[in-house]
């Protein structure tokens, strides 16, 4: 069965009650795949900083970054990593949001000499 998938960050106090996580409203990574630079954009929703950091496929830090709420966007050079599953993950206040991307190779175009042969 297909279907659309909606990302939500949550937080569960000790009462059990379920609230929405509101620290950051929306988090994007382009293009995803990426072979050279990856762009983050998020809305944060609060004056504290907001700080990311990129996982490979086992959850080990690759590279940590921090920004803050007045940048909002981000341009990360990920072409010294190799093709694979890596993970952005951003906290804010205590809070986390996580969002996959893909690293391949660029695109390599040779030129190639027709020589017509009759």
């Amino acid at each position: 069965m297909g279907g659309d998938s909606v990302d939500a960050c949550i937080s569960i106090n000790p009462a059990g009650i379920i609230k929405p996580i509101n620290d950051v409203k929306s988090f994007n990574l382009y293009p995803n795949p990426a072979s050279d630079h990856l762009t983050i954009e998020f809305e944060p929703t609060t004056t504290q900083a907001v700080s990311m950091e990129i996982k490979n496929i086992l959850g080990q830090s690759i590279t940590p970054l921090i920004t803050s709420k007045s940048n909002g966007k981000m341009v990360i050079n990920v072409n010294q990593y190799p093709s694979g599953i890596y993970f952005i993950q951003m906290q804010s206040e205590g809070n986390t949001l996580i969002r996959k991307f893909i690293k391949e190779e660029p695109n390599c175009f040779r030129s190639i000499t027709v020589i017509s042969l009759r």
